[in-house]
């Protein structure tokens, strides 16, 4: 078992969520962006942010998640986590555009 990714998944589950209670359909909304900043890395994996040597993040749109990754080879590219780049103000004053 991989608790990382287990952990990944609980705290990805939890921001939709937290999305979804701000506003109806909102969680699908962040999640949709989600697997669409993957898309963008699988697409472009060199052109995002290089944090080391080895990892890179791409940023979502309209949502304050950054998708840390490394390029393994040419086909191949691991996601390392989905995570909160800061906490999200409460819903009532949270402005996502």
């Amino acid at each position: 078992i991989d608790y990382g990714q287990k952990k990944q998944k609980k705290e990805l589950k939890s921001a939709i969520v937290y999305y979804e209670d701000c506003r109806e359909g909102l969680g699908t909304e962040f999640l949709e962006e989600v697997y669409s900043a993957i898309q963008r890395i699988l697409t472009f994996p060199n052109a995002w942010t290089m944090l080391s040597l080895n990892s890179r993040r791409g940023l979502a749109n309209r949502f304050s998640y950054g998708i840390i990754y490394q390029i393994l080879d040419d086909d191949c590219v691991r996601i390392i986590a989905v995570m909160q780049r800061w906490f999200p103000a409460p819903c009532m004053t949270r402005l996502v555009c």
